[in-house]
């Protein structure tokens, strides 16, 4: 089957799959509980009694998996691969369902394993101008593609200092609300003329609404000063890529779903792993550009990703849950690959990915989340 027809027939399940996105009742989790088994059993019902597709069978997987029902998931999986061998995100949902069943001495577990593992570096570019049609391919193909040497690695050194400056100055403002450590940050943070006098304010006012925006808490000065650092982001190849991947040429970078990151060495965890769609709370497709300011991968915090193109929702542990659990992908299907300062990490609203820590991982990481909608 095309490409472009498998899409279109896949995207025909949004409505299903929008339809389980976590509901947000704050503090009323018995709530938010009763609601989403509602919205998993009437979309099970309506899908029960439609047409049987790759594509429902895929969601009816979803549903029973995150009801806790993994017998009955890998049942609809398995049925779906049946009618539709080739598409990726079917055989890895089974992968992954026979994984946690403990069936990994099949041959049907091998072979899936075998045809879904991707080899390093197959989703590499290198350089300041990428080539636009190759990260398109990349992108279609797996979800994510991985510039190396983006941005001057000095460029990436004063960005961090920049953040670490900031991050001191805004650190008894953050520890009323934050425990810092593993830190999302407003995306200004990143901007070299934060630090006015009326930064205290403006970084207490955001985390008491609850809202990050760059629009309404930035400075005109930090607005020039972040696009100056965008702008390079906009550059042809990578315009024409997003623009491939999202179907429209009028996207821009969104201020308000944008974001710094500070990891810092607090032992052996990880952020969970997960798909930003899922905590946008809307089902959408949208491009998330990633740039460390620091070495990851040895001696600081990293990110880890599944090299695979996403077009729905992977199941997550249970049915308000936003997070997938790691173990349940099999080892070696995430990729952890070493990244230099001013790398440029491009990844889907659907891609998994997470951010990893380990005990020697003792250095702090800074980057940039910058979304593209």
């Amino acid at each position: 089957m095309a490409f472009g027809a498998t899409l279109r027939r896949l995207i025909r399940s949004e409505l299903a799959f929008a339809s389980l996105r976590p509901e947000t009742l704050e503090g009323d989790a018995e709530a938010n509980q009763q609601v989403a088994l509602q919205k998993h059993e009437a979309v099970l019902a309506r899908l029960k009694t439609a047409k049987e597709t790759p594509q429902n069978l895929l969601v009816i997987g979803t549903i029973h998996r995150e009801m806790g029902d993994l017998e009955s998931a890998i049942k609809s999986w398995r049925r779906g691969v049946k009618i539709a061998p080739r598409i990726d995100e079917l055989r890895f949902n089974l992968l992954c369902g026979l994984f946690e069943a403990g069936e990994t001495k099949h041959k049907e577990y091998e072979s899936l394993l075998s045809s879904l593992t991707v080899k390093p570096q197959s989703y590499y570019l290198y350089g300041s101008n990428p080539d636009g049609r190759r990260l398109s391919a990349y992108l279609k193909r797996y979800g994510t593609a991985l510039v190396k040497g983006f941005y001057d690695p000095k460029v990436a050194a004063e960005r961090d200092r920049v953040m670490r400056e900031n991050m001191e100055r805004g650190k008894p403002v953050l520890s009323k609300h934050i425990a810092i450590g593993g830190t999302t940050l407003p995306a200004w943070f990143a901007c070299s003329h934060a630090c006015d006098d009326t930064f205290e304010q403006r970084l207490d006012q955001a985390y008491e609404e609850k809202l990050f925006t760059l629009n309404k808490y930035s400075t005109p000065t930090e607005m020039e000063d972040l696009s100056d650092f965008t702008r390079k982001l906009m550059d042809d190849g990578l315009r024409t890529a997003v623009s491939d991947y999202l179907g429209y040429d009028n996207h821009s970078l969104q201020h308000e779903r944008s974001m710094s990151r500070m990891l810092t060495a607090l032992g052996s965890y990880y952020l969970g792993s997960h798909q930003d769609v899922r905590h946008s709370r809307d089902y959408a497709h949208f491009v998330n550009f990633w740039i460390p300011f620091t070495h990851c991968g040895k001696y600081s915090p990293t990110l880890g990703f599944i090299p695979m193109r996403f077009f729905n929702y992977f199941p997550t542990d249970g049915l308000t849950a936003v997070d997938i659990r790691r173990d349940a992908v099999p080892p070696g299907i995430y990729h952890t690959p070493d990244f230099e300062p001013g790398d440029l990490l491009i990844m889907t609203s659907f891609t998994m990915h997470a951010s990893i820590n380990k005990p020697d991982m003792t250095e702090t990481r800074t980057s940039v989340d910058l979304r593209i909608m």
